[in-house]
């Protein structure tokens, strides 16, 4: 609750005018006391002298202040005013003196490293292959003597017309190697690789000649009759030829060919003439054979245009051999 309070700072407004009607009310109480006694004596009695006036009575007490006005309107906003007009920009500044250039700091040197171990200059030796088989001793002809007795009697080798090379034996054996090579793109022409197995002795000719085994790279590492060897250490039972493929080289192992004719079912043998066979029957020469790979887009009719391949064709194979004659 807001306490009254008789004793202010300063006058106010309402207290001004409040003294001023009370100073108002008490000299008219005054007058009019004096002027009705001089009246009222004026009618009873003859007009004498006016009397002193009396003494200003004492100031009352200020009267208690009035209840708050009510607060008046708010004035109404004055109109802006117009915008100034904007400033003349400055002119650019001088532009300072290039300072000097400062001092070329010096880096310090990091430490050496310190030296590797030094690797072994050569690796070890590895262990000796298995020793091959004694090749069959080849039999010479005779050859004519010579021209002042320079010429001595023929032998195995001699220089005369006659000399040829000999026959493997019967049960005697020769191994080899091979490989045979395809890659193609798609949209090329059909292509055929064949791995050549040639004997650097010719077999004895007969009606039959060996019976001609291919085996894969899985079949490879498993002997089994008529091949009783391996990759790397061919054997031929009398009688066959076994041809093995290895696999063991990234980019030359069988299960990363592609688009070839690979499978043990779709490898096939050629004479040196081109027909395909089983095995040589009286073939002159008993020079060799061929072991044949295709892409699988092929035209084996022998007429019309080559097939065209419908995907990419790739194989890097390569193996060993060995022939036993009969």
């Amino acid at each position: 609750m807001r306490k009254l309070s008789f004793f202010v700072k300063g006058p106010t407004y309402a207290n001004v005018v409040s003294t001023l009607a009370l100073f108002i009310a008490l000299g008219g109480v005054g007058y009019a006391a004096n002027d009705g006694a001089f009246t009222s004596a004026h009618h009873h009695r003859s007009a004498g002298l006016r009397g002193p006036r009396g003494l200003r009575g004492a100031t009352g007490p200020q009267g208690i202040p009035g209840p708050l006005g009510v607060q008046g309107l708010r004035g109404l906003g004055g109109t802006a005013g117009p915008k100034g007009i904007p400033g003349i920009p400055g002119s650019q500044g001088v532009t300072g003196e290039l300072g000097p250039t400062g001092p070329t700091g010096e880096g310090v040197p990091g430490p050496t490293g310190a030296q590797g171990p030094t690797g072994p200059s050569e690796g070890p030796t590895g262990s000796a292959g298995p020793t091959g088989e004694k090749g069959a001793t080849g039999i010479g002809v005779t050859g004519p003597t010579g021209p002042e007795g320079k010429g001595g009697t023929g032998g195995t080798g001699g220089s005369g017309e006659a000399t040829s090379v000999g026959k493997l034996e019967s049960g005697k054996s020769e191994t080899g190697g091979w490989s045979a090579w395809i890659s193609a793109a798609t949209g090329a022409p059909q292509v055929q690789a064949d791995a050549v197995i040639s004997f650097p002795i010719k077999l004895v000719e007969q009606e039959e000649g060996p019976v001609f085994t291919y085996r894969n790279a899985e079949e490879a590492l498993k002997p089994e009759a008529p091949c009783l060897g391996e990759t790397n250490e061919p054997i031929a039972e009398k009688g066959f030829l076994c041809v093995y493929r290895g696999g063991a080289g990234n980019g030359s192992k069988e299960n990363e060919d592609k688009n070839v004719t690979n499978k043990k079912t779709e490898v096939f043998f050629e004479s040196f003439f081109g027909e395909k066979i089983a095995k040589q029957e009286g073939v002159g020469g008993q020079d060799g054979v061929n072991l044949v790979f295709r892409t699988k887009d092929f035209n084996a009719t022998g007429t019309g245009e080559p097939a065209t391949l419908t995907k990419t064709a790739y194989m890097v194979a390569k193996g060993s051999w060995a022939v036993t004659a009969k």
